[in-house]
């Protein structure tokens, strides 16, 4: 039975892994012998209506707060799609058109990344995160569908047009860790000085970072 268990735990954890199911049914099962189970620290998660918030102030960065308007489109697309999938930085930032597919038979929608330790794994990429590559791609000119797309496109849009002659600068996991500091802390900014859960949610987002997204 012990054994059982653990081939059962073993297969809903992977399926958890591959985002398809949100949770695994089993890991309460308690085993003799067996070692605590690591936890996410959910204080480096952001609740449903710090969430809300977060995305609503991501929408008015350009009107309300200075930021260009490809910069704000960026965000916004880094936030929703690292939300959807828990990609990691080094993830994203190598991430090319070409290992976005779409499935024939059901038409669900899958990401190829090469993670931690050159394991390659395929992620689920729902309609949140879809919606925002979509919008990210119009935005950049880039045709909607995948029969159009130049497979070793990035995901990530280059930082700057270049000028004639030159490369464009390549965005890094180390850039886009700014990219994503700096929006934090334009929310953490909006948050000052009003109700105590936004004056708590601020402090919050000074120590927030890309994984946040990934635990949220």
């Amino acid at each position: 039975a012990s054994y059982a268990i653990t081939v059962v735990k073993t297969l809903f954890a992977w399926l958890v892994d591959q985002r398809y199911l949100l949770a695994n049914p089993f890991s309460g099962v308690k085993m003799r012998g067996a070692s605590k189970l690591r936890l996410i620290d959910i204080s480096h998660a952001f609740t449903e209506g710090e969430w809300t918030l977060v995305r609503t102030i991501a929408n008015d960065l350009e009107r309300s707060h200075g930021w260009r308007e490809d910069a704000a489109q960026r965000a916004r697309f880094l936030i929703d799609f690292s939300y959807a999938t828990g990609l990691r930085p080094g993830e994203l930032v190598s991430l090319r058109l070409g290992q976005i597919s779409r499935e024939e038979i059901d038409g669900t929608w899958w990401v190829k990344v090469v993670g931690k330790g050159a394991k390659e794994a395929t992620v689920a990429l729902p309609p949140l995160g879809l919606s925002a590559l979509f919008r990210y791609l119009h935005a950049r000119g880039v045709p909607s569908n995948p029969g159009e797309w130049d497979p070793k496109a990035p995901v990530v849009a280059h930082l700057e047009l270049p000028e004639e002659g030159q490369a464009a600068e390549k965005i890094s996991a180390s850039r886009l860790w700014a990219i994503m500091a700096r929006f934090f802390r334009t929310v953490a900014r909006c948050c000052e000085g009003l109700e105590p859960p936004q004056t708590a949610l601020a402090a919050k987002l000074r120590t927030a970072s890309p994984h946040w997204m990934r635990h949220t």
